[in-house]
């Protein structure tokens, strides 16, 4: 990914977080409840809480949530915020992965993959993958990515 473009999507993700807070700092200490009672001890409780997400369309444009956001939308968001609350919860069991950014003809699609490609996490989907030799190959094929996504990059 350019640097540059790395840089304004940050800046981005920062503000609008701001404003999400500025408009719903009510919210913060029920959010940071929530977000304590977010309980990660297994695979099968990361199952269950990517289960929890729910899709829903960036408005007025795309941004990607911080934890703390999401916790006070209640696991809402499209899919950048489910890619994060992938890598948020792994990471709290000590598995380490990245953000693949998949491109397509109708617009991007932002995914988590465990650091060792054994798994994949595409909104509220906890995603087994078979070969991890092959993983590119899986994760561009698998279901309703099939036919839609040509390109990976890793953010």
């Amino acid at each position: 990914m350019n640097k540059l473009y790395k840089i304004g999507y940050n800046i981005n993700n920062f503000l609008m977080n701001i404003l999400y807070w500025v408009g719903h700092f009510n919210k913060l200490s029920e959010a940071k409840e929530y977000k304590r009672s977010i309980e990660v001890r297994s695979i099968e409780n990361i199952k269950y809480y990517v289960n929890m997400f729910k899709w829903k369309e960036d408005r007025p444009w795309n941004w990607t949530p911080w934890i703390i956001t999401l916790c006070a939308r209640r696991l809402e968001d499209d899919c950048d915020g489910a890619a994060e609350l992938g890598k948020w919860l792994l990471s709290k069991i000590n598995i380490d992965s990245n953000l693949i950014v998949l491109k397509g003809s109708e617009g991007n699609h932002i995914i988590c993959i465990d650091k060792n490609k054994t798994f994949m996490i595409t909104n509220n989907q906890f995603v087994t993958i078979n070969d991890s030799d092959n993983w590119k190959n899986e994760v561009l094929n698998w279901d309703w990515h099939k036919d839609k996504y040509s390109l990976l990059h890793i953010w």
